[in-house]
């Protein structure tokens, strides 16, 4: 069987109708791979004295019955100094006393939001172009062409 297409939707389309399905496995290694990027650059953000707080920022995968259904790269509040890594990332208001004396406060440093902002433009073409050479790929595999 062959058949000729023209844009990316009628490729899918055409795969399903085949009862053929994008492997979600090749996918979540896509952004597993970016994501572990991100947080790398984000630890790198941190400030020297952050020590375990550091373990908090890491990749996680959200899972349903029916297997994967996404990942993020952030701060994991299950784990032990999830808590100090999320005053870093935001930081505190001033604090005071009863009394009202002041006793500091604590300055954003914004780690996450910065390994975010230097890391979505090449992030998202990776993944595009990963899903895509998946797709053409299974496309090949089943003998659809693609204009």
């Amino acid at each position: 069987m062959s058949v000729k297409l023209q844009g990316m939707a009628d490729v899918l389309r055409a795969l399903k109708s085949m009862g053929k399905d994008v492997d979600s496995r090749k996918i979540e290694s896509l952004t597993i791979k970016e994501s572990q990027n991100i947080v790398m650059v984000a630890r790198s953000y941190m400030p020297e004295q952050s020590g375990d707080a550091k373990n908090a920022v890491r990749v996680l995968s959200t899972r349903t019955e029916k297997g994967h259904t996404g990942t993020l790269a952030g701060i994991d509040w299950d784990s032990e100094h999830g808590y100090i890594a999320h005053i870093l990332e935001f930081g505190t208001a001033p604090r005071f006393t009863k009394r009202g004396k002041y006793t500091g406060e604590i300055r954003p440093y914004g780690f996450m939001r910065r390994a975010f902002d230097s890391n979505k433009q090449g992030a998202t073409e990776r993944i595009n172009n990963g899903v895509l050479k998946i797709i053409v790929d299974l496309a090949k595999k089943n003998n659809i062409k693609i204009k």
